[in-house]
């Protein structure tokens, strides 16, 4: 993951850190993201982004408060938000996208988030990726 990072942004000396855990599910991969930007950047505004398809094509954002008092009553969290899982790429729309949520402020670090990604390892692979790289690349006259 570290090396692919940097190679796919071409930045070399890109400080990046990661951990994998390897859990038993059918299809999909689950990622905890930890992200610094060099702009002012918080939860709020990384849901924004994130929620409009038009800056964020090919994402769905999956976070919102529940609202559920079952949960509630077990979570004992009012708070408690619905994030994606890899069930949830069952869901026919959701197949080919990146599914995001539980994205918080990171109080370590200024300009910094954390989120949850989930998306299908067959579906939205490399060569998925590529393709609509080079689709937007296209799109944004840069090929």
């Amino acid at each position: 993951m570290l090396h692919e990072t940097r190679k796919i942004f071409n930045e070399p000396n890109l400080l990046v850190t990661a951990t994998t855990v390897r859990v038993p599910v059918l299809v999909g991969h689950s990622e905890s993201i930890n992200a610094e930007f060099t702009e002012p950047m918080n939860a709020n505004k990384a849901i924004e982004i994130l929620s409009d398809q038009m800056q964020s094509p090919g994402v769905v954002c999956i976070d919102g408060i529940i609202g559920d008092s079952r949960i509630l009553e077990v979570r004992g969290d009012h708070l408690e938000r619905r994030y994606p899982v890899p069930i949830d790429l069952e869901v026919d729309e959701w197949k080919d996208a990146v599914l995001v949520g539980r994205i918080r402020d990171d109080s370590t670090a200024p300009n910094a988030i954390n989120l949850w990604c989930v998306s299908d390892n067959l579906r939205k692979g490399a060569a998925t990726n590529a393709v609509q790289i080079a689709e937007g690349m296209l799109e944004r006259g840069l090929l």
